[in-house]
């Protein structure tokens, strides 16, 4: 089965389950981020391992569920966790998820990671716009428009700024660079990073946003920057770290959300 045949099974799948509910927005949720859609107006919950072309994740802090309902009036499809490549699956396993989105008739995708800061002088934990991206997971060879890509919307990334500006949401922007993980990075590596002009760093979305573009799919990210970088500060980098900062970022992340979603809304109905 080819990966557009197993995500029009799987869509058609959720589709019969879902009763002819039509979420308008995707929207994935990163590492400790679950709590965030708590205000979701759940309609349905569905295991990963239930879908065909979905795998249980492996990784502390994601709960492997798709959600769909409304939030802040838009039909939604919330994604709890994601699979990576570090576990072990292939980039079609990766992306498979925003090919059903696709499939689903969605047009807008929102990704959240959670990821480490380059800088010194960023006050943490923050959310940032991701502006760009730098794949080093596929390699130089394989870069959406060059190795620095930027598959992100223009217009989405104005409703993430309005809708910050509007919450009293602080939020940074910048370059995420996506590693394959599943270690830290090292302190030369981050060195090396900075240098490139990245300004986050992380182990997911790369792959996401480069298919969602290849779709024809609007798409923005949105970065929890949980820690400094290995070597930004004396700080060993740990895991449970990470996702402790998710949890406190989470009442930022839920207001920024709430007004974007507002925003989505308002377009889905025009």
């Amino acid at each position: 089965m080819t990966a557009t045949e197993l995500a029009s099974a799987a869509a058609d799948k959720l589709r019969v389950r879902w009763h002819g509910f039509r979420p308008a927005t995707f929207i994935g949720l990163g590492s400790g981020l679950g709590d965030v859609c708590r205000e979701m107006k759940v309609v349905d919950e569905v295991g990963f391992e239930d879908v065909p072309g979905f795998a249980a994740p492996t990784v502390v802090g994601h709960s492997g569920k798709l959600r769909i309902g409304e939030w802040s009036g838009e039909p939604v499809l919330v994604m709890l966790g994601r699979m990576h490549l570090y576990e072990g699956h292939s980039i079609d396993r990766v992306v498979h998820p925003v090919r059903v989105a696709e499939r689903l008739g969605i047009r807008r995708i929102v990704l959240t990671n959670m990821s480490g800061g380059v800088h010194a002088d960023w006050p943490l934990p923050a959310l940032a716009v991701v502006e760009g991206h730098r794949d080093l997971q596929s390699g130089w060879r394989e870069g959406f428009r060059g190795d620095e890509c930027r598959p992100y919307s223009s217009r989405m990334h104005q409703w993430l700024r309005d809708a910050a500006a509007e919450s009293g949401t602080p939020i940074r922007s910048g370059v995420y660079a996506g590693l394959l993980g599943p270690n830290y990075e090292t302190p030369a590596e981050v060195r090396a990073l900075r240098t490139l002009g990245c300004d986050l760093v992380g182990m997911s979305t790369v792959q996401e946003a480069r298919v969602a573009a290849e779709l024809g799919l609007e798409c923005c990210a949105i970065s929890c920057v949980a820690n400094y970088a290995a070597g930004v500060t004396e700080r060993e980098v740990d895991h449970a770290d990470v996702v402790d900062a998710g949890k406190a970022i989470a009442p930022q992340l839920v207001a920024l959300l709430d007004r974007f979603l507002q925003k989505a809304h308002q377009e889905t109905l025009a």
